[in-house]
């Protein structure tokens, strides 16, 4: 990605998405790009949308809202560098368990099971210094999730309403 400025995206001989490299990491069309392109890949969560309402992992989010949806089965994405690390004592939305980290220097992949979700990278800072079976609370970043219709896997477009 850092040596073109357009990028073509291909998956099975087809055309997933033409952009800059930014673009496509930023704004990807489809699930196949967002997982393809970063390092980790790309976590995603199970969603539903019930009469107008978003739940991730079954925790519902009043934050978020949709135009001409109202019932949908989606998978709400995460950059591995984006979540919000939370001290136990503070509020959260998610708890996992570090199953594997990796040191990367500066920086360190974990690989974190959630309950209702499964195994998800996150990447974080080596000053946190997680290890394998350490407890991690964290919030999704609400104005930076990558939502998809799970039947399709095509982006779909979202409110973020931060009030």
């Amino acid at each position: 990605m850092s040596i073109s400025d357009i990028i073509v995206c291909m998956s099975t001989a087809k055309v997933q998405q033409l952009g800059s490299p930014l673009e496509l990491y930023n704004m990807p069309k489809n699930q196949f790009v967002a997982r393809f392109l970063g390092m980790p890949e790309m976590g995603l969560f199970p969603s539903e949308l019930k009469d107008g309402k978003l739940f991730i992992a079954n925790k519902e989010v009043k934050e978020i809202s949709f135009k001409d949806r109202s019932n949908s089965t989606l998978n709400v994405g995460v950059r591995s560098e984006d979540y919000i690390i939370k001290a136990g004592n503070q509020r959260y939305m998610f708890k996992g368990k570090v199953v594997v980290q990796e040191n990367f220097g500066k920086e360190s992949k974990l690989v974190v099971e959630i309950e209702n979700v499964g195994r998800i990278n996150f990447l974080l800072d080596n000053s946190r210094n997680y290890k394998v079976g350490d407890s991690i609370f964290f919030d999704l970043p609400l104005n930076k999730l990558h939502i998809f219709d799970a039947a399709t896997e095509e982006r779909i477009s979202y409110e973020f309403n931060d009030k």
